[in-house]
């Protein structure tokens, strides 16, 4: 997700990662050994309204979000093909 970042985060993709069962501390640290670039929330305190609002049901779920607030595309699993995919339809690549 960092490349898409870096790639397309000039044409309005903005990411958000949320960590499901990690605490804050732990959360930072994942960031700092994975050099994640865009922002991440975490604890389950902070999450659970996130994923009783999106329906997550497993990790990573990844979701396409327009500028609109709507969600246009949804994937569980790592499936950075599919998210390239969902900004095609919304012109961001």
């Amino acid at each position: 997700m960092n490349e898409l970042y870096k790639k397309y985060s000039k044409k309005g993709l903005q990411l958000v990662g949320v960590n499901l069962n990690d605490t804050i501390p732990d959360v930072k640290k994942f960031a700092k050994d994975h050099s994640v670039k865009y922002p991440l929330i975490g604890n389950r305190k902070d999450t659970a309204p996130v994923m009783k609002a999106y329906s997550v049901t497993g990790a990573p779920t990844s979701f396409v979000i327009d500028k609109n607030g709507k969600v246009v595309a949804s994937f569980v699993g790592d499936d950075e093909a599919g998210v390239k995919a969902a900004l095609k339809k919304l012109g961001i690549t």
